[in-house]
């Protein structure tokens, strides 16, 4: 009994963990919703929320390098800012929401394609 108990505890904590990656946090809500409405580059008050997610303390490492890569976008993502997003779409502890952001960042050219932004759309909720 403890052990059925203890199995379906863990398979609801990591179903709750899976919900969450693809969720995505607060401040990869906010950079998907950027992105999916960006064109060339982002608008003043979207660089003044990229900025307050680059220097949180309590974003991740990951979102801070997407944010600060976001603000520096004209038209695309900055030459020395690709090995960056190249890094997070690879990295193994990156969230999906944080991978399909650098994705489209990695290939961006002026605006992100329609299909992009349906993807990015799922993590806007």
């Amino acid at each position: 009994m403890n052990s059925k108990l203890i199995g379906a505890t863990i398979a609801l904590m990591i179903g709750f963990q899976c919900a969450a990656m693809a969720e995505g946090t607060v401040a990869t809500q906010q950079m998907a919703t950027i992105v999916i409405n960006l064109s060339k580059v982002p608008s003043d008050q979207e660089k003044k929320a990229l900025q307050e997610i680059a220097s949180s303390t309590s974003t991740t490492e990951y979102e801070r390098t997407l944010a600060s890569a976001l603000i520096g976008v004209e038209d695309k993502v900055k030459a020395d800012d690709k090995p960056k997003m190249r890094d997070i779409m690879i990295s193994p502890r990156a969230t999906d929401a944080e991978r399909a952001i650098a994705k489209v960042l990695y290939k961006l050219e002026s605006q992100p394609e329609d299909r992009e932004k349906i993807r990015l759309g799922q993590y806007t909720k």
